[in-house]
Parts: C-alpha cells; structure tokens; sequence
C-alpha cells in the first residue's frame, strides 16, 4: 500500500481547519480582491468547504454576523499580532486594516508621535 503525501502547492492541504479555530478569509468578489476578513470555523469538513462566521461583516439588518460555506483555498490560519513602531515610508506598501477587512495599501501620510497612517 502506498502513502500519498499532501501537494505542498495546494496550502489547504497542509492545513487542518478545526471547528472554533479562528482564521482569516478573502474572497475573489469584485471590489475585495486582496481583502482578508477575520472569521470563524463553524463547522469543518473533509471536503472542500467549511462553514465561517465572519467577526466584523453582518447580515443587511446588522442582527447577525454573516455565516457562508468557503473552500479552504480562501483560508488561512490569523496572522501572529506584530508590533512594528519604525520603518515606515511614504509609499511604502502596507497589509493594513481598513473597510473591515485587511488588504495591501499604500502609505500616503505619516503623522509624527504615534499618530495613525493615512492609506
């Protein structure tokens, strides 16, 4: 009997998403490419899909986080939380959070003493 290993090409192979575990998600919707979306894994599968809530996008009538079924190839495990207080330019590319969501944008201001980036 032979061992099949996971294509490394395929992340989503190489990693298990469990129920609870909190990930981020993007979508390839017009206007949200890039975007990545905090969530959580409701209910996993063993196939291609799972059930999400997302933590900051909500149904039209703001009463419930939104919950949909996304393939595991627009899922990834949260980012660690960095601190980086230097190293900033103007221009300079940036995974910022912004709309609710995080995505590269580029850093038009800086502002002096801890003040926040403009992008």
């Amino acid at each position: 009997m032979s061992e099949q290993k996971a294509d490394s090409s395929r992340p989503e192979e190489m990693m298990k998403f469990t129920e609870g575990m909190q990930v981020e998600v993007t979508t390839d919707d017009e206007g949200f490419e890039g975007a990545w979306f905090a969530a959580t894994i409701i209910e996993a599968s063993v196939e291609d899909k799972h059930l999400i809530e997302y933590k900051t996008l909500t149904n039209d009538d703001d009463t419930e986080f939104l919950r949909e079924d996304i393939c595991a190839c627009h899922i990834r495990p949260c980012l660690p939380e960095t601190i980086i207080v230097d190293g900033f330019k103007v221009m300079g590319e940036v995974d910022a959070y912004y709309n609710e969501g995080w995505g590269i944008r580029v850093i038009a201001e800086l502002k002096a003493n801890g003040g926040s980036l403009q992008g």
